[in-house]
């Protein structure tokens, strides 16, 4: 299991960012929850083992999958993807 990074933190920011101009406030729950537990596991807070990081995430990342393509933005949610892979790689 790899830790966080700077780099994929920044990553997750923007895609919060980058949702919130879509008016969609599941959606940017979702990643707000995201880049929360991931700045936590950064700074040592929050110390999960594999299957909690995995359960946790992957569940996280699918719904604001969802999310991203009901408000119609395929593009949002291929980033979503290849970032969700940078976390749980």
């Amino acid at each position: 299991m790899n830790g966080p990074s700077e780099d994929t933190l920044h990553h997750l920011n923007r895609l919060k960012h980058e949702a919130s101009r879509l008016d969609q406030p599941l959606l940017a729950g979702e990643l707000r929850e995201i880049v929360f537990e991931y700045d936590a596991w950064l700074k040592g807070d929050w110390n999960p083992t594999e299957s909690e990081r995995r359960g946790f995430f992957a569940e996280r990342f699918a719904m604001a999958r969802h999310y991203a393509h009901s408000a119609g933005d395929r593009c949002l949610a291929i980033a979503l993807s290849a970032v969700e892979e940078e976390v749980l790689q």
